[in-house]
């Protein structure tokens, strides 16, 4: 199931309909949700504390989703770099940080892309594998 997004609203909806086609239908293997953070820095709302509870209210979701069907859930994330650090930061700051289980950052240069370990239970921090996208799938670097 694809579902186009155009606002927060509209995020909130796919989740919950995802959640009840996984009720009918439990063949869902993977839940990915691609730049997810994108309409909480979009949303025109001033209120930083109505954006952070949404941000939870739909990472709850997802988490619920993740649990009650024992499927994976990915999120992509928007970063953005922090000024006064001079180093990237993800959007959603602490919500982020302290509501995932694990945190990877993919990097790209001259087609090789590497992945690295950002936050994971028994990963340690740092730990990375290099790999290309090919026509024929994924092929690592070693």
């Amino acid at each position: 199931m694809l579902y186009r997004i155009t606002s927060l609203d509209d995020q909130e909806v796919a989740i919950m309909r995802s959640s009840k086609m996984m009720e009918r239908e439990r063949k869902v293997g993977l839940l990915i949700i691609d730049s997810f953070t994108e309409y909480f820095r979009l949303e025109k709302s001033s209120d930083t504390r109505e954006r952070v509870a949404a941000m939870q209210r739909h990472i709850s979701l997802l988490n619920s989703i993740a649990v009650r069907f024992r499927v994976p859930v990915l999120l992509t994330n928007q970063i953005y770099l922090d000024p006064e650090e001079q180093r990237l930061e993800p959007f959603g700051g602490y919500v982020i940080d302290h509501s995932m289980k694990a945190i990877f950052m993919l990097e790209k240069s001259d087609g090789v892309r590497r992945i690295v370990t950002v936050k994971h239970r028994s990963v340690e921090e740092g730990r990375s594998a290099q790999f290309r996208i090919t026509e024929s799938g994924i092929s690592c670097e070693v």
